[in-house]
């Protein structure tokens, strides 16, 4: 297996939940909360987010990806790479969890994964692995965004692709 020909590294460093329901103190409104909170087939409610710190060559940075990004990154190379892609990622759930160990799990299993990835360089070097790590694609805080703004211009895709 080839490697980058540049140091490329991702690792999740922590997980937060995020979109805490709000308690009005309605019952129709805490069973709603709670379906949106535990089932992920609805969009809504509250989830984890992964926080990624990504370093390439002497660039260190940190992206915030939901569960949901890695599954379409991981979809999208799959398409391309077939069985010969590196790694699987773990399957996702259809309730949510939210225990500290089961979540500890997930970070685990997510870290196993994307170490794997960044062994293969033409896996880090394809356009859908880049674009999960532009940075400068994060969300903002004012658009809705987990938190914290990035400065544009600090991803891969500022790299030129090279990786």
């Amino acid at each position: 297996m080839s490697r980058p020909s540049t140091s490329f590294s991702a690792a999740v460093e922590r997980v937060e939940i995020v979109e805490r329901p709000v308690d009005n103190g309605s019952f129709l409104d805490k069973g709603l909360n709670l379906l949106k909170s535990r089932i992920s087939l609805i969009g809504e409610g509250q989830h984890a987010v992964f926080h990624v710190r990504v370093q390439t060559g002497d660039r260190n940075y940190v992206v915030v990806k939901r569960f949901s990004e890695f599954s379409m990154m991981h979809d999208q190379l799959t398409q391309i790479y077939g069985a010969n892609l590196p790694a699987d990622l773990p399957a996702k759930t259809i309730i949510r969890h939210f225990d500290a160990g089961q979540l500890d799990d997930r970070k685990n299993a997510l870290n196993a994964y994307l170490k794997e990835m960044c062994t293969r360089r033409d896996v880090v070097e394809n356009i859908a692995f880049q674009r999960f790590f532009d940075q400068s694609a994060q969300p903002r805080p004012n658009g809705g965004g987990y938190g914290g703004a990035f400065p544009k211009g600090d991803g891969p895709a500022a790299l030129g692709g090279a990786l």
